[in-house]
Formats: structure tokens, sequence, C-alpha cells
């Protein structure tokens, strides 16, 4: 499952493992697989939309949810 690497007031930068998928990772860091889309937006350039899986390593700005607090516990 992919893991934190970064944090900042506005993002978080994860870095994603073998079978990491952007509903997977909305799921974990947004609360929400549904919430996929806002990963496509927050990588431009990534062409995230194409794949179901994210390749291993790779790393993506998640952004944070409007209140602040971490949704990576």
């Amino acid at each position: 499952m992919a893991k934190l690497v970064q944090e900042t007031s506005d993002h978080y930068v994860v870095e994603t493992e073998d079978g990491d998928s952007l509903w997977s990772i909305a799921q974990k860091f947004l609360g929400n697989g549904s919430r996929w889309p806002e990963l496509v937006s927050s990588n431009p350039g990534d062409d995230l939309a194409k794949h179901a899986y994210v390749k291993s390593g790779a790393k993506l700005n998640i952004p944070r949810k409007d209140n602040g607090v971490p949704d990576h516990a």
C-alpha cells in the first residue's frame, strides 16, 4: 500500500507500491475510493486516468482534506 513520504500544509506526497490503484490510494488518503479523480487532477502530466494500477515507486501528490487532519492514520 502507498506510503507517505512527505507532508506539506496543502498536500501529501506518497510513494506507490505494487498493486496500488487510484481507488485504493484515494480510499486510504482521502477516505473514499470514489475520490480517485482528485488524484488525477492533482498530478497533471502523469497520465493516471489511463491505467487501472499505478506504477510501483511513483510519487503522487494527494490533496489534504479541508480540515488539515491527516487521512493516512
